[in-house]
């Protein structure tokens, strides 16, 4: 609109304003493009600082030392296995594992295997196999392939030989690898898990059953240099189906060790020649919560138990060893020997005499080995002179790539050496000098080997830090550019020169380096944020810091805004912190609140209280069919009293489709745990059902009432979510997404027209998304509280593990509350009359405060677990920009795209106007406004057109006069003098009713003007706004609004409760074209 109030434009003049404090929408989806496009590229900028691939390809190999002491090894993986379940006794004191047990105190060496973050299956086999952690990213480029050729024991054995799951056996192909594996048909979580190990057991009993009758297998069983890999999935699938405490995992547990038991005496009788050397181990652990990969301690600690040919024996002590870890084990007499698990490759192939594979980073346990000094300390040089290898080739690298090289403090040559000197004590037989030597050279190995990984460390981090400090600039800047008209731009040619040097010699520079292409990437936004930014303020000067400056009045909500980002950083070390914030956002929306206090209070902190209640529940929970089935309940109950109390008619079919996904989930879990297969039929409805819970929602036509349309969204939706939860999720669900988001819209006021991309209410808007987005991941069962990735939940629709279907469903999961907070927020926005991008615009560009903090709470020392968790919250931090994007969707979910202007006005009609009662005051008199003579002839030189006079919240004090020229509509009430007309919207009447529209000319300018307003008690120099004291006209709107819109108050439940005093704002419907109207104007 043209604001004439108190304004020296010329009524000819106004066809050549701009519209103050409008969101430009033309440009917006430009900006939205370029922050999706930056923060995708630098989430990926965490894999190259922290998660380069330490292979080098190439390297030659390094033989082992001969004679070697056994001729065979054999590799027995349990997957899924936690060493102290594979250790412990029963309840009636029964070893879980008899076999494995007297192994580990009578034959061999036992201990743990720890191993490293991602403790998944592939990760840790590579690690046993291969000799190093491959990186996380790995997960991603192929589950069942290998992303890069790696070296490995299987493939360096003269024969190697690999028996279990197609997603590990294939892992490590080989022309002398021998590979036997059952279907993927057969990882069924439905089915018996110890049919897999079973088949495991039978087929290598079959293959030496083979070789009675086969010549050339007889051959490669018994030659020399053989590696055998048995692996057996039952504990990992028990585990993810019933836990590490179930009798299914013990089972399975005493399973494997009567199998292990049976092999090693099948292949004792032969080959008779007491030349094989046997390990049993698992890849990963399993926590409390069906997973391994939730950063539990026991998800790394792997048992560990080495026997036969080449190997030492058990070694009493004199006392207890034990802690409170291992103390239930009893195993505190025999020593405790535990290796890290990439040690297991370089222990495999010195026992069998083979090449150690040559990126193995894993150190050869010589006090396992049963050789003499001299044989100890030639294997350890020998593992030393292959990691240095890999030290030397990176050094040379990096002295060909870089133009500015800084060598490590030891070179590769000098290593040579002193490598050399080691060889020669032992020639010389000081062998435990040798061996010291030896440990204090690798550990400069190390520490070179880690040189180099991070060389590019420093020079990442000042990049990536400066990117996202640019952008939140950049978007600061940008968003203050909307609300305000500057001069045309004239660009500055030495400055774009300046720039456009600095990026040539940017480029320039990584050329030189050899950097990979995303390096460019990581250079380029911050120069082109650098460049906007001196762009703008050469241009602009500090004009577009207008409404900065404004806000920087008001430092106490500037304080809080970043104190409420940083209580949310710290909400992801302590989640109780999400059950303060919960409270405060409630009082921040009765704040907001244009209706009485007390009702909006009650309403509000009845429903986030409940919410606030989820953080400090622990977040590991089982199957719960009680919970569970309340939270059914209450999700049909929360149903039956809105549509009550809103007398909309009951969704009946919305409300089976939930019975009926309750149903489907109870027989699933019942034949799950009967072991009984999912018949097809359940499997069809259930599909069937998640199909149309998910997808109906963004294909049915949206209802005009955002009350319904979202009432809607939250019943479709639930039915999928039910099928896919477990515990209390259905009745976290109904609380924190429908009682929280639904009493929200009902409460904010309808309409407002003013709009400022940093004043108060668009802040805690702000904070109000980005809490809401935490609290629904990390506070009411879904992403941090671990249930979303618990494989049963999946297992109504899918029990053949099939690792992305899963992983796509539980994202889909995960994806519900995004998509129904964005719906929420699409309608708040809509009724505040707020930009549907505004409140995400103004989290893209300051969440990334929230990024910052994680970036350098990164940590590349201490446990692989705190490392891995550190990096974790920085990218989830970055997502959170992407998914604030997403909320604009929101509003197209809501339907508003769709209705445009006709839903405003249809609403505004039925629900803010009583038009057939009249337009009376609260007395019964009619409402009328007067227009002097002035007035009147200035508003016949518009030119055809009328005058409209409105009320808006604002101004000095409290509300303001909005005079603009328009056309008329059906809706406004119009009054005329001797053809003048004036304007006025139902809403605004009330508070207009007895002013008097005049046309003043003095010294300063001339403009219409509103006087002798009864309602106003106060003015302001402005001229253009006053505080309204019609107690009674305000008290009376706000009892219509409150009484139609609130739930409670369609049956007279409060209506005894006083609003005398109430003060209540009016807002205007504005329809779409005559926003668009304006702005050709």
């Amino acid at each position: 609109m043209v604001v004439l109030a108190q304004s020296a434009l010329k009524p000819e003049h106004c066809e050549k304003s701009c519209s103050l404090h409008k969101l430009k929408l033309g440009n917006v989806w430009r900006f939205l493009a370029l922050g999706l496009l930056f923060h995708c590229v630098f989430i990926l900028s965490i894999f190259d600082i922290y998660f380069r691939s330490p292979l080098v390809i190439g390297l030659p190999p390094t033989e082992s030392v001969r004679p070697a002491p056994a001729k065979r090894v054999v590799l027995f993986v349990g997957d899924g296995l936690r060493a102290d379940k594979c250790f412990e006794f029963d309840a009636d004191g029964q070893p879980h594992a008899p076999f494995l047990r007297e192994m580990a105190r009578t034959k061999g060496v036992w201990g743990v295997s720890h191993t490293r973050v991602p403790t998944e299956s592939r990760p840790g086999h590579v690690a046993m196999l291969a000799g190093f952690y491959e990186d996380v990213s790995a997960v991603t480029k192929g589950w069942k392939k290998n992303p890069v050729e790696f070296d490995h024991v299987l493939q360096r054995a003269k024969y190697g030989w690999a028996f279990g799951a197609p997603d590990i056996v294939e892992l490590f192909p080989g022309e002398r690898v021998q590979s036997f594996h059952y279907s993927e048909e057969m990882i069924d979580f439905a089915k018996e898990a110890k049919e897999m190990d079973r088949w495991s057991f039978d087929t290598l009993r079959e293959t030496f059953e083979l070789a009675k009758y086969n010549k050339e297998v007889d051959e490669k069983l018994r030659s020399d240099e053989m590696v055998m890999l048995v692996h057996l999935l039952g504990c990992d699938t028990n585990g993810h189906a019933f836990g590490p405490h179930s009798h299914e995992y013990v089972d399975n547990i005493r399973f494997v060790d009567a199998g292990v038991k049976r092999a090693v005496a099948m292949m004792e009788e032969f080959y008779d020649d007491k030349a094989t050397a046997y390990i049993f181990t698992s890849d990963h652990g399993m926590s409390d919560a069906f997973v391994h990969g939730d950063g539990d301690p026991d998800n790394t600690r792997c048992p560990l138990i080495i026997w036969g040919a080449g190997v030492t024996g058990p070694i009493a002590t004199d006392h207890d060893q034990s802690d409170d870890y291992t103390r239930p084990w009893q195993l505190g007499d025999v020593l405790r020997r535990d290796i890290k698990q990439a040690d297991l490759a370089p222990l495999m192939a010195t026992l069998v005499g083979i090449p150690i594979p040559t990126n193995s980073e894993g150190v050869t346990p010589v006090s396992f080995l049963s050789s003499n000094k001299e044989f100890q300390s030639r294997a350890a040089l020998t593992n030393l002179w292959q990691i240095s290898k890999t030290l030397a080739a990176k050094e040379a690298e990096r002295a060909d790539h870089e133009p500015l090289f800084r060598p490590f403090t030891t070179s590769s040559a000098e290593l040579k050496t002193q490598l050399d000197k080691i060889d020669a004590l032992i020639s010389r037989g000081q062998y435990d000098e040798a061996l010291n030597n030896i440990v204090s050279v690798r550990e400069t190995v190390f520490s070179g080997l880690q040189y180099y990984q991070k060389y590019d460390w420093a020079l990442l981090q000042s990049v990536v830090a400066l990117g996202y400090v640019g952008w939140m600039v950049y978007s600061v800047l940008y968003l203050a550019k909307q609300s305000a008209v500057f001069p045309a731009m004239r660009r500055s040619y030495p400055l774009l020169g300046a720039f456009i040097s600095l990026g040539v010699a940017a480029a320039s520079f990584l050329h030189m380096k050899h950097a990979p292409g995303q390096y460019y990437s990581y250079f380029g936004f911050p120069i082109w944020f650098a460049y906007s930014i001196a762009s703008d303020l050469y241009i602009y000067g500090s004009a577009p810091f207008a409404d900065i400056i404004e806000v920087g009045k008001n430092m106490p909500m500037m304080a809080l805004y970043i104190i409420g980002m940083e209580l949310l950083v710290l909400s992801f070390f302590h989640r109780s912190i999400l059950t303060l914030v919960m409270p405060a956002l409630a009082l921040g929306l009765v704040a907001l609140i244009k209706a009485p206090k007390a009702v909006a209070g009650m309403v509000l902190w009845s429903a986030f209280i409940p919410v606030a209640i989820f953080p400090l529940i622990n977040p590991i929970k089982h199957a719960n069919p009680t919970l569970f089935f309340i939270g059914v309940a209450a999700i049909l109950a929360f149903t039956f009293s809105l549509t009550y109390f809103k007398a909309m008619r009951v969704p009946y079919l919305r409300m089976a489709a939930i019975v009926l996904a309750a149903g489907l989930v109870y027989r699933a879990d019942s034949l799950f745990a009967a072991k009984l297969g999912l018949p097809t039929v359940n499997q069809v409805a259930a599909w069937g059902l998640l199909a149309h819970s998910f997808l109906t929602p963004f294909l049915i036509v949206p209802v005009q009432d955002p009350f319904e349309r979202l009432l809607g969204l939250f019943l479709t939706f639930a039915p999928g979510y039910i099928l896919l939860s477990i515990a209390y999720p259905p009745f976290s669900y109904m609380t924190s997404l429908g009682m929280s988001r639904y009493s929200t819209c009902v409460l904010l006021p309808r309409f407002s027209t003013s709009y400022k991309p940093f004043d108060a209410t668009m802040q805690f808007l702000g904070i109000n998304l980005v809490a809401s987005l935490l609290l629904a991941f990390f506070g009411t069962g879904n992403m941090a509280s671990i249930a979303s990735f618990t494989l049963p939940s999946v297992y109504r629709l899918i029990t053949v593990f099939s690792p992305f279907l899963m992983a796509a469903l539980l994202i889909a999961k995960l994806l519900v509350p995004i998509v129904i907070l964005s719906a929420a927020t699409g309608a708040i926005l809509r009724l505040l009359a707020i930009p549907p991008v505004a409140v995400p615009l103004l989290v893209v560009a300051t969440v990334d405060i929230m990024t910052l903090n994680f970036f350098f709470l990164v940590r590349d020392h201490g446990s692989w677990l705190e490392i891995g968790t550190s990096i974790s919250h920085f990218i989830i931090a970055s997502v959170f920009s992407v998914l604030a994007l997403c909320y604009s969707y929101g509003y197209y979910v809501m339907g508003y795209a769709y209705y445009g202007a006709k839903f405003y006005n249809d609403f505004a009609e039925e629900n803010l106007i009583d038009r057939t009662s009249g337009l009376t005051g609260g007395d019964g008199l009619p409402l009328s406004i007067e227009i002097t003579g002035a007035a009147s002839q200035r508003i016949k030189t518009l030119g055809g057109r009328d005058l409209r006079v409105a009320v808006d919240s604002g101004g000095c004090h409290g509300f303001q006069y909005r005079i603009s020229i328009d056309s008329a509509t059906p809706e406004d009430v119009i009054f005329e003098r001797d053809g003048a007309r004036v304007l006025v919207d139902e809403i605004s009447l009330p508070l207009l009713t007895g002013s008097t529209i005049d046309y003043k000319s003095e010294l300063i300018g001339s403009a219409f003007c509103v006087v002798g307003n009864p309602a106003a008690d106060s003015g302001c120099g402005c001229g253009v706004s006053g505080a309204a004291v019609g107690w009674g006209v305000a008290a009376g709107i706000a009892a219509f609004f409150l009484v139609e819109r609130l739930p409670m108050f369609r049956r007279d439940l409060f209506a005894n409760i006083p609003l005398l005093g109430s003060r209540y704002t009016a807002y205007l419907p504005v329809a779409e074209e005559e926003n668009e109207e304006d702005d050709e104007e």
